[in-house]
């Protein structure tokens, strides 16, 4: 949160939101500015950019008033929800259906203990959708690799800006985020849990417990 005086803080917000959509191609009218400068809870930093994030990358012109309305009318995890739903329910641009794909990433690294990387995230991904598809009845004859890899690349990318990257490993930045995603596929716990066990039990060979890979899975595992 900002400090100092209204007038001051109005200021960082203001510069807050010009650095943030600099980076975009779409840049925002001052009217979109002054509307996001004036939303209720502007005067948390992550508000502010998940708002400018999405309206930049996401947005589309026509509707941009009436999302912008929406986004800043309550409060940060009304946000979270709002571009939660909107990836859920865009076009799919991957095999795999959006909802399925959403609630499969997100939920995976909401769940996992320590992130995923690329191979473990294949793997748990496989398996959770398996189970899911399987149950939903959902008609996919096979799921590849390749499937999941899409996937995984695509909304990563998509989500970049809630997510952390280090050590060949991706997790969620923010513990609001996850925990929004944990509560949102509460349902799915168990085979969340499954699929990262299965995922991880790969790894798991004592006589190797020094190795880096081994002692990631131990402490992942059980569930």
């Amino acid at each position: 949160h900002y400090y100092g005086t209204d007038m001051q803080k109005k200021r960082n917000i203001q510069k807050l939101i010009k650095f943030l959509s600099l980076h975009h191609i779409k840049h925002l009218s001052n009217e979109q500015e002054q509307h996001i400068l004036n939303a209720p809870y502007s005067s948390n930093p992550l508000y502010i950019k998940c708002i400018v994030e999405e309206i930049c990358t996401w947005g589309i012109r026509t509707q941009l008033k009436e999302y912008i309305d929406k986004l800043t009318k309550k409060d940060l995890y009304n946000v979270f929800n709002l571009i939660l739903n909107r990836a859920e329910n865009d076009y799919s641009y991957c095999k795999i259906d959006s909802h399925y794909a959403v609630l499969t990433v997100l939920g995976l690294l909401s769940y996992s203990r320590y992130g995923l990387s690329e191979e473990r995230f294949i793997r748990a991904g496989k398996y959770f959708l398996q189970s899911i598809m399987s149950s939903d009845k959902q008609k996919y004859m096979n799921i590849y690799d390749a499937d999941i890899i899409e996937v995984i690349h695509y909304y990563m990318y998509q989500f970049k800006h809630f997510l952390i990257f280090s050590y060949k490993r991706v997790d969620i930045l923010y513990d609001s985020f996850r925990s929004l995603c944990q509560q949102r596929y509460a349902i799915y716990q168990k085979k969340y849990h499954r699929a990262l066990a299965l995922a991880y039990k790969e790894d798991m060979d004592a006589k190797y417990l020094s190795e880096i890979r081994v002692s990631e899975a131990y402490l992942e595992w059980p569930y």
